[in-house]
């Protein structure tokens, strides 16, 4: 919704620093970590990092009906507890979406932004081949094709350089069109990955079907275990029915989206920004930031989730001095060595919010008008919410 609603672009700077939520919540990036930094939302999408989407979510939670977004895409399963937690932003919930609305959820943006319920007979035919049964598709608009636009280049990332880049090596076909996200709970007790082709949109999962213990034995190799599996899932259904994949298959650019050169380390034009007196000039590094039919304005508070001590580091940084911004910490501000993640971020629920899967191994749901839904594997029904900024 917040790129839909105009309030973020692809490259707009979202805080990823400690910070109090409030209610004894908070919030790290993956293995505990903190960036200390502001993030592009495009990297805060790609690494699935936990803080910047806690921000963005508290940002339009107030003024954006997220919760009419969701019913369209067919998710309705959801609590109002669930909507009015931070923790939804990473897929806290207090029951979960199965495997099956999430795989049919995440078809819409395959589906220029429309959403058609899953089904699983499209249609019966007599002894002598006459129809006797055809399934009529129903659409729902959810997002604009400029946001369907925008939110296909953002997950792109997640293949290109992000926590699914290795799906580029194990699978048989071109990767150019796939858009994709993973997913993790605490304590790796669920792995999720979810992509979509032009043409097909396959969900699975891989974990524990209870909450019961505390000992489980996925670690931080579980995600690629789960993209491995994926991988030769795909494959398998690819050599049966290439041509539904349509994977050279390339979402137009609508007249709507707006390219705008933007300043990499505040995501809006270069200018002259005003802090606490004192005036700065940004203009160093550039990058493409792309909108839903608008533009963005130089702004001295540019960051949302940004405070003023946030702020602060960072134009003492811009002044040239050396004090931590940039520099990976844990949550008691102690630096820890920054390394290339191959794992996604697990998440941190609110204290009354947990996720509570069943099993279910895969869904496999067509991304075009015939919006078939079926299983591969042994279907079920599993619990995840991956992040997004729609």
């Amino acid at each position: 919704p917040a790129v839909d609603q105009k309030i973020i672009g692809s490259q707009t700077a979202l805080a990823d620093f400690k910070t109090d939520l409030g209610n004894n919540y908070s919030v790290t990036d993956y293995g505990g970590q903190i960036q200390n930094r502001f993030i592009p939302a495009t990297e805060a999408l790609a690494q699935s990092y936990n803080i910047p989407a806690v921000n963005l979510y508290k940002h339009i939670k107030p003024t954006v009906n997220v919760k009419d977004y969701m019913d369209k895409m067919g998710i309705d399963t959801l609590t109002k507890n669930d909507y009015s937690q931070l923790g939804l932003a990473l897929g806290g919930t207090d029951y979960g979406v199965d495997v099956k609305e999430q795989a049919s959820a995440f078809s819409t943006f395959a589906n220029q932004g429309e959403h058609v319920p899953a089904y699983v007979i499209s249609e019966i035919v007599d002894p002598s081949g006459h129809p006797i049964y055809q399934h009529k598709v129903k659409k729902t608009k959810v997002f604009s094709k400029g946001t369907t636009y925008i939110m296909n280049q953002m997950l792109k990332n997640v293949i290109d350089s992000g926590t699914a880049e290795s799906l580029n090596y194990q699978l048989h076909f071109n990767t150019d069109n796939l858009i994709g996200k993973t997913g993790t709970s605490n304590d790796f007790r669920d792995i999720w990955f979810i992509g979509s082709t032009p043409g097909v949109t396959i969900a699975s999962w891989m974990g524990y079907d209870n909450n019961d213990g505390t000992t489980y034995s996925l670690d931080e190799t579980g995600s690629m275990t789960n993209e491995a599996y994926w991988a030769k899932l795909t494959n398998a259904v690819y050599q049966t029915i290439p041509k539904q994949f349509k994977v050279n298959q390339k979402l137009a650019r609508p007249d709507t989206v707006k390219s705008v050169t933007v300043d990499k380390q505040t995501g809006q034009p270069a200018g002259t920004l005003t802090f606490d007196g004192n005036t700065y000039r940004t203009g160093g590094s550039t990058v493409t930031s792309l909108y839903n039919d608008w533009q963005p304005t130089t702004k001295n508070d540019f960051a949302i989730g940004g405070s003023k001590a946030n702020y602060q580091l960072f134009f003492d940084h811009l002044d040239g001095k050396q004090n931590g911004y940039g520099q990976v910490s844990d949550a008691n501000g102690n630096s820890t060595e920054a390394k290339k993640r191959h794992q996604e971020t697990p998440i941190t629920p609110t204290e009354d919010t947990q996720t509570t899967p069943s099993s279910a191994p895969s869904v496999t749901v067509p991304s075009s008008q015939q919006n078939q839904q079926g299983t591969s594997g042994k279907p079920g029904q599993a619990n995840h919410k991956p992040q997004g900024l729609a």
